[in-house]
């Protein structure tokens, strides 16, 4: 499933204190599967800094805290749920700025880097990674430094430093834009230099440099363009005639128009492209899970899309949560369902009742009415039903030839259904020391109504059961 934590409340009974460890064991192991998606993350895409994997600390940290502040106390009280879902929601939300985080991380590093972007990724760095947060200001201040002492050999024009600036390689990886803009001004100095030794040609000093500045422009747009077409085909699409124009006019003007507006579409985007690909990320898992072919249709449909946004991955996710948590739901119900028929098959049987049906176990468990032999003579019976929620239902009969019966039999039928009204509360006390707590309700006592019914019915249980090669009578239930 998804790294982001989904769940959904529901009431059942039990011992509280079972059932608050029970949630923080669960809570505790989600937080751990997003951890570990975040730990994934990191060692499918090496990054250039030592402290990278400071990020996971926050989450460790928040789950750390989450865990020690769930007491038994918060749980007890009447804001339990409220609280565990506000917590949960700003872990899911931490888990989300942390992958965006990542994403940004690799986006702005598959291409020419610049101290801007390095800043961009300093801003953007998750509370609580204080040794990345230093990395990555020491390696600003570094290149600063170094940028300049660039500045200070151009302002004092020293020739051999700028050579050798200009030929050896970058002393960081951050500043290949500012140190290509800089070699730019840099071959201008020594192009004038040479030029002023010479005392000739200072125009084609000046055309040279403006050329170079346009094509700086020029290659600025390209850059741009190629990180717009990573991320949003179609709005570079767009963009398309604008980028062919660069190649044919030298218009600094209109370069830079066409720069701007390359520039502009990139970083309205760029944000929305990052929470997506996170969203699409977390999405993907759910295609090995048992949601449905139809669910699956839907999230191969959000899968293509260019961009998506938070609230088409709530919706998704939403409905994939719903459609497991109801499989889980009635494979819990079929199990409690089976668990509570052998159970009180035993118990009916320790006090001697007996079935008519030798299949009544599974008839019960599918909801079927069952009649119980009872210890008092045939033609009574205890008829049984559990529904599909889980509820037990009794009805004591006795089969008659006719039901114009003397106040002698009535009494008689009374004083045998009381027995069965003791004989029901013991049932229900045996049952709750299996841990079955049962609530009687609706409960009828046989001086308010006794259950007759004509013995013909009873002949076709008795038929049906023949056919079915049962012995009447005999069988457990």
């Amino acid at each position: 499933m998804s790294s982001a934590i989904s769940y959904e409340w529901h009431w059942r009974l039990g011992i509280p204190i079972t059932i608050h460890k029970q949630n923080k064991k669960f809570f505790g192991e989600k937080m751990n599967i997003s951890i570990s998606d975040v730990r994934y993350i990191l060692s499918r895409h090496p990054s250039i800094f030592k402290n990278i994997d400071e990020v996971v600390k926050p989450l460790e940290d928040y789950r750390d805290n989450f865990l020690a502040s769930y007491t038994f106390d918060v749980f007890s009280s009447p804001n339990h749920t409220n609280w565990v879902d506000s917590k949960i929601q700003a872990f899911n939300d931490l888990v989300l700025k942390v992958k965006s985080f990542l994403k940004l991380i690799e986006l702005e590093t598959n291409s020419r880097k610049s101290l801007s972007t390095l800043k961009t990724i300093l801003d953007n760095v998750p509370n609580g990674c204080d040794n990345l947060k230093r990395e990555i200001n020491s390696i600003i201040l570094e290149a600063k430094n170094f940028l300049e002492q660039v500045n200070e050999a151009k302002r004092s024009t020293d020739i051999e430093k700028l050579k050798d600036i200009y030929y050896k390689e970058a002393p960081s990886i951050w500043i290949e834009q500012e140190l290509d803009k800089e070699k730019v001004q840099i071959a201008n100095i020594l192009l004038k230099d040479k030029f002023k030794q010479e005392q000739t040609k200072q125009k084609e000093i000046e055309i040279q440099k403006a050329k170079e500045e346009i094509e700086n422009i020029k290659q600025e747009a390209k850059n741009y363009y190629e990180k717009l077409s990573k991320i949003l085909p179609s709005e570079a699409d767009k963009l398309k005639n604008l980028f062919e124009e660069l190649s044919n006019t030298s218009d600094r003007f209109r370069i830079e128009n066409i720069l701007n507006e390359i520039k502009f579409r990139y970083a309205k985007y760029k944000p929305k492209y990052v929470v997506s690909e996170v969203l699409k990320e977390d999405i993907k898992k759910y295609l090995n899970d048992d949601i449905g072919q139809e669910l699956k249709d839907k999230v191969k449909r959000f899968l293509e899309k260019e961009l998506v946004d938070k609230n088409e991955y709530d919706d998704l996710v939403k409905s994939i949560t719903e459609n497991i948590l109801a499989k889980q739901n009635e494979k819990r119900l079929k199990e409690e369902k089976e668990q509570m028929s052998k159970i009180l098959s035993e118990k009916l049987r320790a006090l001697g009742y007996q079935t008519v049906k030798e299949d009544a176990i599974e008839k019960l468990k599918n909801g079927e009415i069952v009649d119980i032999q009872t210890p008092y003579g045939e033609d009574y019976v205890l008829r049984v039903k559990l529904d599909e929620k889980g509820n037990l239902a009794f009805k004591f009969v006795r089969f008659v030839e006719d039901e114009n019966l003397s106040e002698y039999e009535k009494e008689k039928d009374k004083s045998i259904a009381k027995k069965w009204c003791s004989a029901q509360d013991e049932l229900i006390e045996l049952l709750r020391k299996e841990g079955i707590i049962i609530e009687a309700k609706n409960r009828v006592e046989p001086d308010q109504r006794f259950y007759y019914e004509k013995r013909e019915k009873k002949d076709q249980i008795k038929h049906q059961a023949k056919e079915q090669g049962k012995n009447y009578g005999q069988k457990s239930l």
